[in-house]
């Protein structure tokens, strides 16, 4: 069995890291104030219409015509 052997040629670890920037902006707190002005409540309301049409109780007369029951009834085939 060939076995190669092991390659420990390793570049070194670079250790040269940036220094990490801390700078941060300021925050800006120039807010405008919040404004509790609201506009008054109307309470103006249109007057109700009670101007109704008289109701009618006029009613279609009721009509008692009926058909006469028809009793005809097909004759039976006793066929065989």
């Amino acid at each position: 069995m060939n076995v190669e052997p092991l390659n420990l040629n390793v570049e070194p670890l670079n250790l040269n890291v940036e220094p990490l920037n801390l700078e941060v902006a300021p925050l800006n707190l120039n807010v405008e104030p919040f404004s509790l002005e609201v506009a008054p409540l109307s309470l103006k309301v249109a007057p109700l219409n009670l101007e109704f049409e008289p109701f009618s109780l006029e009613v279609a007369p009721l009509s008692l015509e009926v058909e006469p029951l028809s009793l005809e009834v097909a004759p039976l085939s006793l066929k065989f």
